[in-house]
């Protein structure tokens, strides 16, 4: 029997499924509608931001408000990877990132294991700090654990309770329960440890900075430099500078005086972008800072692109790290990209050969002698006197072939025949010559191959060599019957050439560039990561920097790719809409009335000339004036430019980003008094302007 036998019973089940589903629909409906009990609109879920951020060799990663993680650049051993999970710290020292789960255990990645992507170390912890070969972490009783590398004592910390750690390269200090400061491990390199208590710690290779309760700093070891006065809310130490906020919010950056110029990639890392921040983190080779508004500013060498070319005519070119130079038609030098050293004053050209290595520049006057300016590890440069058709310069001695085909190289403080103690194995007249990181190539007159630090395959030895290249780690030369022969390192496939006809060959960090007779380019190595292919077109000299290659076309227009994609990008979910960085340098020039006129000039685009850009010769010293306002191409005001006078009649020159009062002052910044019409450039600057365009 049914339940059409019963209609009394289906009326009350069917009933008592309607009055279910409305209570149902009653209880969904409410707790999502959109209104509030109070009949107003449910508040706007606020943006992810950004809590934590920590800059390696050439990775960064970022703590989110929401506790998860995000990384980018390279990704070998998986340091670029995202971990899973929640997190409430983190840390990130050269290759390596160490993080605290919200179940307080240590969960660390990268760090050159190439066996496993992640480590994890039981807790409970509070904080981490992860070193370049050993790590540290801080118990939930203040205690300190350490693993890793403990050959002089790092990983051995002292009993007692503890408020933070910092690891250094072989040592570990932390800020004691009291506020002191304890270190262990190699600490001789530190010298006397500071007095005061302190809030927070950072530690580099070889020095350590604190910030103590007052908000003063303090940085002592070998690479802390003169510690700047004033107050601090945050701090960080890389391997040989620091960056700083100030209670202001603006960026520092200062690095020991002995090495200042000796590698691009520190240099534009010294030059944070204006702005007001709350924390900031720096690697060798960049850095990042938190805005106010819980985004990301980066900048420095990984961050700026070394393939944009500028205009113009020119028959020779040299590349480096991050820069490149170029001689124009009439003789003159123009550089771009990274932060290419000043020019020197001794010597305007013309020139007729170049070579850029290291920070330092040399070049070849019409007349054969050498003019050299920059800063490498030896310090100046020092010019050797005599006659000469070619130069080398490499990042530790610099090397030229003379008229007569002998060859000289030097560094800074010492000239020296590289060959007279081998001379039976490398009798001269030699013919060409080159050099760079992985060591130096002569071509002797008959055609063979000679190399120091670079072993020679016997086959060049005695053959017919037309051109040799040295990178990196290898080097690649051309045969006389136009076949190209590599030998060194191989990691990548840069000492693998393709088959072809070659006129000449540049070789990379990884990678090696070849013209081939029809004057069309090729490249090869790092083929897994290959930024760009060389572009087409019919083209004359090919030259090759550490992750960048020129060439110069028939009509002697350069042209540059990014071979290596070791660029970084910040996601972009974690920068500020609306901020703008800008970057580039300010021109002036002396017109014959003895006035002088000065311009902007963008990193991408035309030179900017202000309407207001004149300064009288009459004008009183000292007293700084600006110019009318700069604006982009889009119509963005980005600030003015500020000169003043100085008492010995040179012009100093600064930057006022628009919503900002500090002047962003370039490193290079006077004009001679005695400078001619002739533009002359600042060095590279980094400034964010605080817009509020329509």
């Amino acid at each position: 029997m049914g339940l059409s036998d019963h209609p009394r019973q289906w009326l009350i089940l069917v009933l008592g499924i309607v009055v279910l589903m409305a209570v149902l629909i009653t209880f969904v409906a409410g707790t999502s509608s959109p209104l509030s009990a109070q009949g107003g609109e449910a508040p706007e879920e606020r943006a992810v931001g950004v809590a934590q951020v920590g800059v390696g060799l050439d990775h960064a990663c970022a703590l989110l408000t929401d506790g998860s993680i995000d990384c980018w650049g390279s990704n070998e051993d998986w340091r670029g990877s995202d971990p899973r999970g929640e997190y409430t710290q983190l840390s990130v020292r050269g290759s390596g990132n160490c993080a605290v789960s919200v179940t307080q255990n240590v969960v660390c990645w990268g760090g050159g294991d190439r066996r496993s992507p992640s480590l994890t170390v039981p807790g409970p912890f509070t904080s981490v700090s992860a070193g370049w070969d050993h790590s540290c972490a801080v118990r939930v009783s203040g205690a300190v654990h350490c693993w890793g590398a403990n050959g002089s004592g790092q990983s051995s910390p002292p009993p007692g309770r503890f408020a933070t750690v910092a690891v250094g390269s072989r040592f570990s200090c932390g800020i004691r329960d009291t506020g002191l400061v304890a270190c262990w491990g190699n600490i001789t390199q530190l010298g006397a440890m500071p007095n005061g208590r302190f809030a927070s710690l950072t530690a580099g290779r070889a020095h350590a900075c604190g910030i103590t309760g007052e908000q003063e700093l303090s940085c002592w070891g070998l690479w802390a430099g003169e510690t700047p006065t004033g107050k601090y809310v945050s701090v960080d130490a890389a391997s040989i500078h620091t960056c700083a906020v100030k209670s202001s919010g603006t960026l520092i950056c200062w690095i020991n005086p002995l090495p200042t110029d000796a590698y691009l990639s520190y240099e534009s890392t010294l030059r944070p972008p204006s702005g007001v921040y709350r924390t900031v983190s720096t690697g060798a080779q960049s850095g990042c800072a938190i805005t106010l508004q819980d985004r990301l500013v980066c900048w420095g060498y990984l961050y700026s692109r070394q393939d944009e070319a500028t205009t113009g005519r020119f028959r020779d070119l040299a590349t480096s790290r991050g820069s490149t130079c170029a001689i124009r038609i009439n003789g003159e030098v123009e550089c771009w990209g990274g932060v290419p050293p000043e020019r020197g004053r001794d010597s305007e050209g013309p020139y007729l050969d170049i070579s850029i290595q290291g920070g330092i520049t040399c070049a070849i006057v019409l007349d054969g002698s050498i003019d050299c300016w920059g800063r490498g590890w030896y310090g100046i440069p020092v010019e050797p006197a005599g006659s000469f058709q070619s130069i080398s310069a490499g990042s530790f001695e610099t090397c030229a072939l003379a008229q007569n085909g002998d060859i000289l190289c030097w560094n800074a403080g010492e000239l020296r025949s590289a060959l007279s103690q081998t001379a039976t194995a490398y009798a001269g007249p030699f013919r060409a010559i080159d050099s760079g990181d992985g060591g130096l190539c002569v071509i002797t007159h008959s055609g063979g191959l000679q190399c120091l630090d670079i072993d020679v395959p016997t086959l060049l030895k005695f053959s017919s060599t037309q051109s040799v290249s040295v990178g990196q780690s290898h080097a690649c030369a051309v045969r006389a019957d136009q076949s190209v022969h590599c030998f060194g390192s191989n990691w990548h496939g840069e000492s693998t050439p393709p088959d072809g006809h070659f006129h000449s060959v540049a070789a990379g960090d990884g990678f090696t560039c070849g013209l081939l007779q029809t004057g069309d380019l090729k490249c090869w190595g790092y083929e897994y990561e290959l930024g760009e292919r060389p572009p087409s077109g019919s083209f004359t000299t090919v030259e090759a920097g550490h992750t960048h290659a020129c060439a110069l076309s028939d009509s002697g227009q350069a042209h540059c790719w990014l071979v290596r994609r070791d660029v970084l990008d910040v996601p972009a979910h974690l920068l500020d809409p609306t901020a703008l960085q800008v970057t580039g340098r300010l021109a002036a020039r002396r017109l014959d009335n003895g006035i002088v006129e000065f311009a902007f000039d963008p990193d991408r685009g035309d030179r900017v000339l202000p309407a207001s850009r004149f300064l009288s010769p009459s004008v009183a010293s000292g007293r700084w004036f600006n110019s009318s306002v700069v604006t982009t191409d889009d119509g963005r005001e980005i600030g003015k430019i500020s000169v003043r006078k100085l008492e010995d009649g040179r012009i100093e020159f600064g930057f006022l980003p628009t919503g900002t009062a500090e002047r962003v002052l370039p490193r290079s910044r006077l004009f001679p008094a005695d400078a001619g019409d002739r533009w002359l450039r600042t060095t590279e600057f980094n400034a964010t302007p605080e817009l509020n365009q329509r």
